[in-house]
């Protein structure tokens, strides 16, 4: 059964459009939508649904959330919602097979079908808790997750951990910082499963990126603070070591949006694609220029 590939988001950033149209040339085999609000209504005709008319659910848990966060509450609360609007979503379409939800600053280059042949999971994620590229082997999985959430704002153990997380910094996963969002609760829910696939892990010589502003041991551009990518065709490439690795998925979190459309590889043609041509190379510029000063600092005469 094909996949259903979902973007949840408000409002309408230049970056957008870009992820969705790779989603939609690359992953042929799949059904590309965005759960959207009226700004960002036709960046991809016909795949486009109002958040506002599957919201209960959401609305519902607003009520019961605590913020555990020293971050905006409205982003927070957004990022933990969107599984709400995404179970009401398959719920109220009658969709049972495979799901993937892709962040909207990510961007795929191949099908995360074709990463995760010949593997028996549950849920593919990067790094135990990211979520930018997350597949649900099966729709009733999510409707699994969106009760977890649930449960998890109410007394009980998970939320005895997230107490934990958020006031003393104690946590069952890598990232030790002392706040709670999604990606918490996500690989909370991971670990009540029997089967999980890390994406982040090279596999039949591909892997999907946890943060694009990280190095994760990759080759890496400390003057921008992104991973030193080349590009072979309409494919990326990094080097860890002396082993080079196919990316097909790249995450532009926080400050690394700037260079998603960069990293573009569709047909579609978009009006401000020569502003950031202007940026990709004002960037290189800077790149040079930051490069000598640091050898002239380091040189002594």
């Amino acid at each position: 059964m094909d996949p259903l590939v979902v973007f949840i988001h408000r409002g309408n950033p230049y970056y957008l459009k870009y992820s969705i149209a790779q989603a939609v040339e690359t992953q042929r085999d799949a059904r590309v939508v965005l759960l959207g609000d009226e700004s960002n209504r036709g960046i991809e005709p016909g795949s486009w649904y109002p958040l506002a008319s599957f919201g209960e659910r959401a609305a519902r848990f607003k009520r019961k959330y605590i913020h555990l966060s020293p971050h905006d509450v409205e982003f927070e609360l957004f990022c933990v919602q969107r599984w709400l609007y995404l179970a009401e979503f398959l719920d109220m379409q009658g969709i049972t097979g495979p799901v993937v939800h892709i962040d909207s600053d990510a961007m795929l280059y191949s099908s995360l079908r074709e990463r995760l042949a010949g593997q028996e999971f549950e849920l593919a994620l990067t790094h135990e808790i990211g979520p930018a590229f997350t597949f649900f082997r099966r729709a009733s999985l999510v409707q699994d997750f969106a009760r977890f959430i649930e449960n998890a704002y109410e007394p009980g153990p998970t939320f005895d951990i997230l107490s934990r997380i958020y006031n003393e910094g104690v946590s069952p996963f890598w990232m030790k910082l002392k706040y709670v969002d999604d990606m918490h609760i996500l690989g909370l829910f991971a670990l009540t499963l029997n089967k999980t696939v890390d994406l982040s892990e090279p596999w039949n010589g591909q892997v999907f990126d946890y943060a694009f502003g990280l190095d994760e041991g990759y080759a890496y551009n400390p003057y921008k603070g992104i991973k030193i990518m080349k590009r072979i065709g309409k494919a990326f490439y990094a080097t860890r070591g002396r082993e080079k690795i196919r990316f097909s998925g790249l995450h532009f979190q926080v400050g690394a949006k700037v260079f998603l459309p960069q990293y573009y590889t569709g047909r579609r043609k978009f009006p401000d694609r020569y502003h950031h041509a202007y940026i990709k190379w004002r960037g290189r510029a800077t790149t040079v220029a930051k490069w000598v000063l640091h050898k002239a600092r380091l040189y002594q005469p």
